[in-house]
Order: structure tokens, then C-alpha cells, then sequence
């Protein structure tokens, strides 16, 4: 065991991008932290806000901060620069808009250096600012496996890695960030770009630590989400790119990052359809369906991933889209229960019973639902086969 008697060496990354609203509560439980010798770096994003000033009048008082601006580059850019300014052993991310616990990189910074850990990865909060009673908790890490030292890739069902992608739970040692070229992607005014940062540290990590304690408040409802952005509501496609680029690099095919991609790409596609305005929805969904289609002609989706709802409506999206964005926006019932042999008569009998609100509109939703349905048989036909084959192995 590491002798971690007298080290205290932790880099917090601040990203900031107009954050006046919540920065004040996110370096209020910053300056709070029971690790002493903590480095807070703010990384300023060009804000247009007063989030400069707040930086400044924190600045002065705790030489803790330290305040980096620079003009807008994105998320991305932001990040990385602070981690090639970070000087400690291990590095941590908070959110500007969210707010930690006091003790929490003092004791993920000694469950880590006690297991001589790459990572330390901790639960979380999901806040809301409209209702500050509501509370959800996210367990990253199982209540059984506190303290437990894992290595994620070695899990055939790949739990870990099929988690929510939250750089921002954790700390990580900086020699093995720098020595495996982990950095975050660049691309200008993106969101979302912690997904394949997150995804590429839990792979390659040789050790990570759990730890069953909630220390971050996630705020879930920022005024200025990406849930609104027409700009940001196709992001998470570009990290799923990247991740697929760092799969294919591997020397030979890996049994585990094969079985969980697919699952991977679904779950997080669905995530982004469920938080997006509803008039980013129906677009959004086109772009999986071509997404969903790929895999399936590549043979990319092993299905033991997901479960027997998920590999209908992964059908359906792929060959159906916008069947499935009318029953989730309440357009049209859902025919849930029904067996995958029932589908294309469900959605059949739902387009006879529809009434058009205008009839050149319905005309041209028809032919459409109409080309859609004659796709969706064929991969019904399909996932019944495969279910059958499925049932038969088992």
C-alpha cells in the first residue's frame, strides 16, 4: 500500500462558459475542501457574462484559484488546457453549475493513492433548480462494492463502461492521462465532449477504485442546456465516432468493446432523443436511424446487450423512425406488450384509425409511414429469427 502520509496534491478544472447564475455555489464548495492543498483552476471560456468578475473577486481572496481566460474555443479546447497547466499527482473536473460535497477529493484522492490507482470514481446527485426537494441519486459504484479496485475493460459485461459518461465523478492520476494521450476533442462550440474521454480512461485503466459515496450535485435543468441547441443536439454522434475510430484501433478485435458499442450507442441516443426540445426530436432521430442501420448491415449489434424491448425499438428506429417519434411524443399509442410478430399490425391499424388534422399533411405522412412499415417488416421477420435462435442457444 502507498504511503499517502502528507500528500495532498489535487487539480480541480473549472470549465466556465457564462455561468454567473451558479458560479458562486461551485467555488463556494471548492474553497471548502478538506484536502488542503488543493489547485482550483477556472478556465474561462470567454464568457459575455460576469463570470470574470466572480473570478477575480475569488481570486483574490484564496490563492487556491487560479483563473485562466482565454476567447471562446469550446468545452473541449477549455480542458485541455487546463490539463496540460495542471500540476497535480491527481486531476479532478467540476462543473461550473454544479457543486461537491467537502470531503470529497480528499477522500477520492486517498482511496485512489491507497490502491495506487489510476482512477477514483464516486456516485452523484441529479439536482433541480425548479424544486429543490427533488433529488435523484446515481449510483455509479454499488453500495457492495465501496472500495473495491476494479479494471473496467475485464468485465465481460462491460458494467462500468456502459455507465453514464461522467468525467466529472472522479479523479485521475495525470501521468496516466498524459501518457496515454487522453485529451478531449476539440471541435468547436460541441457539447457532449466528455463521452469519449470517459469511455477511452475506463478502458485503459489498469485500476480504478469505487467509491459508494454521492459527493457531486449534477444540476439538471441549466437555462442554457444544449437541450434547446440545434447546434449541440448532434454532438453525442461525434464523440460515438471517435470511440468507434479508438475501437478499431485495438491490435485485434476485443470480445467486450464488440458486445457493449452497440448497447453503448443505443442508451445514450435514446438519453439525447429524451432531453431534447421536441422539435429537435424527429430530426434528431433520423440521424440514429442511419446510425442503427449501419450497425445492423456491419454486424456490429450483439444483441445479449439488450434487453427484448430495446431490440424493438432499436428496429424500429433504425427502419422506422418516425413511427417511433409519434408514439413517444403522444402522437399515437405505443403498442407496449405486444410480441414482436404484432408489431406491423399495431402500427397498421393506428394509421387507419388516424385523423388528419389537414389532408395533403396526411397524404404525405402516409406514403412516408407507408415505406417505413414495408422496412420495419423486413427486420421484424429478422429480430423474430433471432430471437428464436437466441431462445434455442439458451
Amino acid at each position: 500500500m502507498k504511503d499517502i502520509r502528507g500528500e495532498r496534491s489535487v487539480s480541480v478544472l473549472v470549465p466556465i462558459y457564462n455561468s454567473e447564475r451558479y458560479l458562486t455555489q461551485c467555488l463556494d464548495s471548492l474553497l471548502c475542501q478538506t484536502l488542503p492543498d488543493i489547485e482550483i483552476i477556472c478556465l474561462d471560456d470567454g464568457s459575455t457574462d460576469a463570470s470574470a468578475t466572480i473570478l477575480a473577486r475569488y481570486a483574490a481572496r484564496d490563492s487556491r484559484i487560479v483563473v485562466r481566460t482565454h476567447e471562446n474555443h469550446g468545452y473541449g479546447w477549455t480542458l485541455n488546457r487546463g490539463l496540460d497547466e495542471a500540476t497535480g499527482e491527481y486531476v479532478g473536473i467540476v462543473e461550473s453549475d454544479d457543486w461537491v460535497e467537502p470531503s470529497m477529493f480528499e477522500d477520492l484522492y486517498h482511496a485512489a493513492c491507497s490502491a495506487d490507482a489510476d482512477m477514483a470514481k464516486c456516485n452523484f446527485y441529479m439536482e433541480w433548480t425548479s424544486d429543490p426537494k427533488r433529488r435523484k441519486l446515481y449510483q455509479y459504484c454499488d453500495a457492495r462494492d465501496d472500495g473495491c479496485v476494479v479494471r473496467p475493460r475485464q468485465d465481460p459485461r462491460g458494467t462500468l463502461l456502459r455507465k453514464k459518461p461522467t468525467v466529472w465523478s472522479a479523479v485521475y492520476r495525470r501521468s496516466f492521462l498524459d501518457e496515454n494521450r487522453i485529451r478531449f476533442q476539440e471541435t468547436p462550440g460541441a457539447s457532449f465532449q466528455d463521452t469519449s474521454v470517459n469511455f477511452k480512461a475506463l478502458w485503459l485503466a489498469d485500476s480504478l477504485v469505487c467509491v459508494a459515496t454521492p459527493y457531486v450535485h449534477y444540476r439538471q435543468d441549466n437555462e442554457v442546456s444544449s437541450i434547446n441547441s440545434k447546434e449541440k443536439a448532434y454532438c453525442v454522434c461525434d464523440e460515438y465516432e471517435e470511440i468507434e475510430r479508438f475501437i478499431a484501433g485495438f491490435s485485434a478485435p476485443d470480445p467486450v468493446a464488440a458486445r457493449i458499442f452497440a448497447p453503448m450507442v443505443y442508451d445514450t441516443f435514446i438519453w439525447n432523443y429524451e432531453r431534447l426540445s421536441s422539435d429537435l426530436k424527429g430530426p434528431f432521430l433520423e440521424v440514429a436511424s442511419r446510425w442503427f442501420r449501419r450497425l445492423l448491415d456491419e454486424g456490429q449489434v450483439d444483441w445479449s446487450g439488450f434487453t427484448e424491448g430495446k431490440r424493438t425499438n432499436f428496429h424500429v428506429i433504425a427502419y422506422a423512425p418516425m413511427v417511433y417519434d409519434m408514439w413517444k411524443q403522444g402522437s399515437a399509442p405505443q403498442p407496449v406488450g405486444k410480441k414482436q410478430q404484432g408489431l406491423i399490425s399495431a402500427i397498421k391499424e393506428w394509421m387507419r384509425s388516424f385523423v388528419p388534422p389537414s389532408r395533403r399533411r396526411f397524404t404525405n405522412k402516409m406514403q412516408s409511414l407507408s415505406r417505413q412499415v414495408e422496412a420495419l417488416q423486413i427486420t421484424v421477420d429478422e429480430l423474430v429469427r433471432q430471437n428464436n435462435a437466441l431462445s434455442k442457444r439458451s
